[in-house]
């Protein structure tokens, strides 16, 4: 179950008043209903009882918004790029701005989201452009949304748009990085390095060695040598480049793969790793959420425990029986072996007056087989409760590794664990068919 898909699901019981009995006839008429998780049940009754209208055009909102916002940050970022590394021959490029814009802002950005969303689910997607874009998105799409929100809402509302924006950083990155492969494959570029501050070539030489740590083990040729770096410092003095320089012209391009994994490093991959851990802490807060909401609670336990109605749940399973035909017969005092599930106590037993030689629980088809050869058998089921298709086959499943059982069906502690002949006859009438199955009172 998505955000959107809980968001309505909320608004939606909200506004409708349905019976436990009601919850539980559409659960049993699920198939394989009981081997659904919470997730999956409450997407099946959403589907069923809601309209999914609006939801499906928030998504496809969701879905345009950020798709825009996604192509836009790629053009910029290849545009930005591009820009920075415009080359038209007459002078070499600076590739500092490249790695400052490229690298070193994005990777400042993660540092700061990273820290906000640690310690304040609210400000790591609300602050500086997050925050406007944010609000952009609520302002033309989410609106009505926004305003009927509340503060348990808000908090996972937040975790999932801070990871919608981190995506949307993160093709800024991917643009930028496309831009750097791009020039390089179309023009014989010269970069350079050149600053007013008074660095040594050999310090700068180290600065860019201690930049290159997290692939200098796989990837050696991308280190710029010593030399490399002493020749490719430009000096802007008299408008011209040095002889010396022009001498090594065909090195000043090798910068380029120190630029490549200098983006990937400090840019696009620590942001994907944001981005999976900002998708973990989204999906946690989402279950957390609707695991301690009220209503989802009461919807669940009501599709999963509730008393339907007997008839109505029948007509649920999806199977077709034929009338049921004779008496129902009363159950023995006396069984060689009684079958029972873990919740049959001994006071049930006692109230029926039945007594057993040997009573097991309900076991593996080969060892309940081993043990109820020849032996006169009773299984004891919750009959105050619908028979699911499921509940159906396990019956049927034990006749046949039993040989043929007396079917009793019990009621509540209230009836005295007895069941009316209406609901006797239901059950009669799902095993008519079945020579193994005598259903007894």
């Amino acid at each position: 179950m998505g955000l959107y898909d809980y968001l309505f699901l909320r608004r939606c019981l909200q506004n409708r008043s349905d019976t436990p009995q009601a919850r539980r006839a559409f659960y049993l008429s699920l198939d394989e209903a009981d081997g659904k998780d919470d997730e999956a049940l409450l997407s099946a009754w959403f589907s069923a009882h809601c309209d999914a209208a609006p939801v499906q055009r928030l998504k496809h909102y969701d879905r345009l918004f950020f798709s825009i916002l996604s192509l836009a940050s790629f053009l910029f970022g290849y545009l930005a790029g591009y820009a920075l590394l415009y080359y038209d021959g007459s002078r070499p490029i600076n590739f500092l701005w490249y790695l400052i814009v490229a690298a070193f802002l994005p990777l400042l950005s993660i540092l700061f989201s990273a820290i906000a969303m640690l310690f304040s689910p609210k400000s790591a997607s609300g602050f500086g452009l997050f925050h406007l874009l944010q609000a952009l998105f609520f302002r033309f799409g989410a609106k009505a949304l926004a305003e009927s929100i509340d503060h348990k809402e808000s908090r996972v509302l937040l975790r999932y748009l801070f990871v919608r924006f981190q995506r949307v950083a993160l093709w800024f990155s991917v643009g930028i990085f496309v831009s750097l492969l791009v020039v390089v494959l179309g023009k014989d570029i010269a970069f350079v390095w050149s600053t007013t501050l008074q660095i040594d070539a050999y310090d700068f030489y180290r600065f860019v060695h201690a930049l290159a740590a997290p692939w200098a083990w796989c990837c050696p040729d991308a280190l710029p040598s010593q030399t490399l770096v002493e020749q490719s410092r430009y000096f802007r003095l008299g408008g011209k480049v040095s002889e010396a320089m022009l001498s090594h012209a065909s090195l000043l391009g090798a910068w380029w793969k120190f630029l490549a994994l200098s983006v990937l490093s400090y840019a696009i991959v620590p942001r994907v790793l944001l981005l999976l851990w900002g998708y973990v802490r989204y999906r946690r807060t989402l279950r957390h959420t609707i695991d301690n909401d009220a209503a989802m609670a009461l919807l669940l336990e009501d599709m999963r425990h509730a008393r339907a109605d007997f008839e109505t749940s029948v007509e649920g399973v999806h199977r077709r029986f034929p009338e049921a035909k004779g008496d129902i017969v009363r159950h023995a005092t006396h069984y060689d072996l009684l079958v029972a599930g873990s919740s049959v106590e001994k006071e049930v037993i006692a109230a029926l007056g039945i007594e057993a030689s040997e009573q097991i629980a309900l076991l593996q088809t080969q060892e309940m087989q081993e043990q109820s050869q020849g032996k006169r058998t009773a299984l004891l089921v919750e009959g105050w409760d619908a028979p699911t298709a499921e509940k159906i086959d396990e019956i049927e499943r034990i006749a046949k590794a039993v040989g043929r059982i007396d079917l009793l069906p019990i009621g509540l502690r209230e009836e005295s664990y007895r069941l009316d002949e209406r609901q006797l006859r239901i059950w009669q009438r799902l095993f008519a068919k079945n020579e193994r199955v005598r259903v007894v009172a």
